[in-house]
């Protein structure tokens, strides 16, 4: 979290956020913890067991959402996981797909 003084009457809703985000005091951090349920593990594998597919569908970075997959056993430890990301190609246009192994 970050702070400044902004000049008397003037209005921060019509600042730039490149304007706005200079000259900040730096107050403090903040972290946030959202720990899978104590029951998650066991009902994905109670869902793989009935031959259920189960999918993550996150706004996490890529990164956040395989080590959850991996906590929840959605994604079995020593198994590749790979990242596609499509490049390449304008609007509207089919670009090339490119695979990395997310190795953590």
């Amino acid at each position: 979290l970050a702070a400044r003084a902004l000049p008397p009457g003037g209005k921060a809703a019509e600042m730039a956020r490149e304007d706005a985000e200079q000259n900040l005091t730096l107050l403090g951090l903040l972290l946030f913890k959202n720990p899978l349920r104590p029951d998650t593990r066991a009902t994905i594998e109670s869902l793989r067991g009935g031959e259920v597919r189960s999918i993550m569908i996150t706004g996490d970075a890529a990164g956040t959402a395989i080590r959850i997959a991996k906590e929840a056993a959605m994604v079995q430890l020593g198994v590749p996981v790979l990242l596609g990301d499509i490049g390449g190609a304008d609007e509207g246009q089919r670009g090339e797909v490119c695979w990395k192994c997310q190795d953590e």
